[in-house]
C-alpha cells in the first residue's frame, strides 16, 4: 500500500469512503484462488489492521463521513423487484466476497463485483432489518416489497424454495458461525466452508440465471491483540466501564458523565463518535472483558471492515 498516494486521492476524491473501500477489495483480492484460507485471513488482516490505522491517524473525518453516509443511506434500493432473487448473506464482508468467485465457480455460478452499500449504525442484523424492512426480526416476514422471504438459519435450507424470480432468502451464515457457541468458534476456513455449501444450496433452487448477493453488516477480525488497537491502560479502563465487551451504546442509556468525557477527547484521536441514537466505538479499539464471549469477531462499532459491505451479482452458467 502506498499511504502517500492513498492520502492524496482520499483528500482529493469525491467519493473518499469509494477510494475506500476499493484499497480494501484490492488488498483482498485472490485472483488464484487461495489454498490456505487461515492463513490468508491472518496476512490481510494484519495489512487491513495497518490500513486503517493510517486512516484513523491522518484522515480521521472519515469516521464522521462514515457516520453520515449510513443515516442517509436508502438500502431498500437494493431490494428490485424484477431483477432476480437476492441473498442477503449475514455478516459478509469484503473478505467473504473475495474468496466468492473462487469457491462458487466449481459450482457453475461466476461472480461480478457491484459496488457496494453501507451498514446500518449501529453495525448490526437488528438495526439494519429495523431499517430497511422495519420490523424487529426478519424471520417475521412472509411477503416484502413484493418479494417472497425465505428466512435460513444453520444452514438448513428448505427442500424447496419459492417458484418466483422476486424471492428475497436471508441466510444466517457467515456471521452464525463465526461467533463462538458453547466456546468453540470455527475457523475462518471452516466458516467459509459452510457458508458456499449452503449458499449453492441456495442458488440451485433458485429460479432464474442472474442472482444479487448483498450483506447487512461486516466484522472486525481479532484472533489476537495485534489485529486491535488498544487505548492507553487509564482510557481502557474507561472505555470497558463505558461499553462492556460492546461496541454501541444507546443515546438512553447514556446517563454516565463518562460519555461527556468521550465527547472531549480531540477529534484525531477520539475513541467514539456520537449521534442522536448512541455512541459507536471507532475503528479497531477493543478491550477484553471478564466473560464477553466475543470470540474472535465482533461488531455494532464504526469500522471500514464492518460498515463497508459489498454487492454482488451472480450468474448460472449455461450448460
Amino acid at each position: 500500500m502506498n499511504e502517500a498516494a492513498l492520502v492524496r486521492t482520499l483528500v482529493t476524491a469525491d467519493d473518499p469512503l469509494t477510494v475506500l473501500y476499493d484499497a480494501l477489495v484490492a488488498l483482498w483480492r485472490a485472483a488464484d484462488g487461495v489454498d490456505d484460507v487461515n492463513g490468508f485471513f491472518g496476512e490481510r488482516e494484519t495489512a487491513t489492521n495497518r490500513l486503517e490505522r493510517f486512516v484513523h491517524d491522518t484522515y480521521f473525518e472519515v469516521y464522521v463521513l462514515l457516520l453520515q453516509r449510513i443515516r442517509a443511506e436508502e438500502r431498500a434500493r437494493y431490494f428490485t423487484p424484477g431483477d432476480g432473487p437476492v441473498v442477503l448473506l449475514d455478516g459478509m464482508s469484503i473478505r467473504e466476497a473475495a474468496l466468492l468467485p473462487g469457491c462458487l465457480a466449481p459450482h457453475g455460478y461466476t461472480v461480478e463485483p457491484a459496488g457496494f452499500t453501507l451498514s446500518a449504525a449501529p453495525s448490526s442484523t437488528q438495526a439494519f432489518v429495523q431499517r430497511v424492512f422495519g420490523v424487529h426480526s426478519i424471520t417475521a416476514l412472509k411477503t416484502w416489497n413484493g418479494f417472497q422471504v425465505v428466512s435460513i438459519r444453520s444452514g438448513e435450507v428448505p427442500a424447496v424454495l419459492p417458484p418466483k424470480v422476486d424471492v428475497l432468502v436471508w441466510l444466517s451464515y457467515p456471521d452464525e458461525l463465526l461467533h463462538r457457541v458453547k466456546g468453540q468458534a470455527l475457523t475462518p476456513a471452516e466458516a467459509l466452508g459452510k457458508t458456499v455449501t449452503a449458499l449453492v444450496d441456495v442458488l440451485d433452487k433458485l429460479e432464474g440465471s442472474c442472482f444479487h448477493l448483498l450483506s447487512d453488516h461486516g466484522y472486525v477480525y481479532a484472533p489476537s491483540a495485534r489485529y486491535i488497537w488498544k487505548a492507553p491502560a487509564g482510557d481502557e479502563k474507561e472505555l470497558r466501564r463505558l461499553f462492556g465487551g460492546g461496541r454501541w451504546v444507546a443515546a438512553e442509556k447514556m446517563d454516565d458523565a463518562g460519555f461527556e468525557r468521550l465527547r472531549s477527547v480531540p477529534p484525531q484521536r477520539a475513541y467514539a463518535l456520537f449521534d442522536e441514537q448512541g455512541c459507536y466505538v471507532r475503528g479497531r479499539y477493543s478491550w477484553s472483558t471478564q466473560g464477553s464471549g466475543q470470540g474472535d469477531v465482533d461488531h455494532y462499532g464504526l469500522s471500514l471492515m464492518e460498515c463497508l459491505t459489498p454487492v454482488l451479482r451472480v450468474r448460472r452458467e449455461q450448460k
